[in-house]
């Protein structure tokens, strides 16, 4: 067969524009091109709040919860805050604890559902009953804060403590805050430290921080 100059040059210039293509097609491997959200960094100033997700089944029947809690958690992830209210407030009702802790985390923030602090602490206390360490710790922030009720140091300082106890690794840091500053309590610097090394140990970024702060100021 024969070819015309100008056929060969057509060839090659399509083939070239096909190799461009796929060299410039972006790899699903190719993590340093992928476009992630930015992180806003979390407001250490103020007593840490957790969505409070993780909880574990203790009982039979809450076992057979769970599927129905995580289909309300996967509509949580993607912004559909109402459905997921929807979903876990029958499991609230029923005393499950991680539905009731993440009912007042939707009631405190106000996410699919009209903002009501008195809400959020009426399911935090449910869940705090049963030991839930986050609702425990939301708790203390509340009180310590004021938020849908009045402000109460030792009351905040108690719920912290709980949650601090159960392994919690905001509870650990918003205790040690607490212990640190002599807030509804007496000061202990020692155990206020300890809690810090315990929270850091989780990876509580603020904790770190604040280590390296304190030893800073005994140099």
């Amino acid at each position: 067969m024969i070819f015309s100059v100008r056929s060969f040059t057509a060839i090659c210039l399509l083939t070239l524009l096909s190799i461009i293509q796929v060299n410039a097609s972006p790899s699903i491997f190719d993590d340093d091109k992928e476009q992630k959200p930015e992180k806003k960094p979390m407001d250490w100033s103020k007593p840490a709040v957790s969505r409070g997700f993780g909880y574990e089944a203790k009982t039979d029947a809450e076992a057979l919860w769970v599927g129905q809690y995580r289909r309300g958690q996967t509509a949580y992830f993607f912004g559909e805050h109402t459905k997921a209210f929807e979903i876990w407030l029958p499991l609230a009702e029923k005393n499950y604890a991680e539905a009731q802790a993440s009912i007042g985390w939707l009631y405190q923030s106000g996410l699919g559902v009209k903002q009501d602090v008195r809400k959020a602490m009426h399911y935090y206390l449910l869940a705090s009953k049963q030991n839930h360490a986050t609702a425990q710790n939301n708790l203390g922030v509340l009180y310590e804060n004021g938020l849908g009720v009045e402000i109460d140091l030792v009351k905040a300082r108690e719920w912290y403590k709980k949650s601090a106890e159960q392994g919690y690794r905001f509870g650990e840091f918003n205790y040690a805050n607490v212990l640190l500053d002599g807030i509804g309590g007496l000061k202990d610097v020692m155990e206020a430290i300890q809690w810090y090394r315990k929270s850091a140990d989780q990876n509580v970024v603020a904790a770190k921080e604040k280590l390296a702060e304190l030893r800073n100021e005994t140099q």
